[in-house]
């Protein structure tokens, strides 16, 4: 699927790069800041896994890569995104006290972190999907007939 488009992949690849980078620096901004370990190491694992898939995706030192492997980067970069989005939900960067007042019910900080933890889970969801699938496609052409 992702093997036969290429301007997807360097848009996943681009996104990738950016978002763990994103990640990475909300791990140094956030560091001495009492966050708990667990989302502190979230972070860094969602910033090392996106670097690298993006740059697996984007290949831009022409190895030898396999399209096998770059929908497996893709679907492992879908699994960091929701992780990622997650994560952020599940600290308090979207819940600033002063922010509260005057807003409408469904614009509240708690609706918001609900909706992004969603979107996270739909999307760990959806790359641990694309892995199964990746597996089974191969055990299937793998198969003696």
């Amino acid at each position: 699927m992702i093997s036969q488009n290429r301007s997807y992949q360097i848009m996943q690849g681009v996104m990738s790069l950016l978002l763990g980078c994103i990640s990475i620096t909300l791990l140094v901004t956030l560091r001495g800041s009492g966050y708990p370990s667990v989302i502190l190491s979230a972070f860094l694992v969602v910033g090392v896994t996106l670097i690298l898939s993006g740059d697996y995706l984007l290949n831009p030192f022409k190895l030898p890569v396999t399209p096998l492997k770059q929908e497996l980067a893709s679907d492992i970069g879908l699994i960091a995104y929701g992780v990622l989005y997650f994560s952020i939900a599940m600290s308090n960067l979207l819940q600033p006290r002063w922010f509260t007042v005057g807003l409408p019910v469904f614009l509240q900080p708690i609706w918001v972190r609900r909706g992004l933890a969603g979107v996270g889970i739909v999307l760990i969801a959806a790359g641990i999907y694309g892995i199964c699938h990746l597996y089974t496609a191969q055990l299937s052409d793998n198969s003696p007939e």
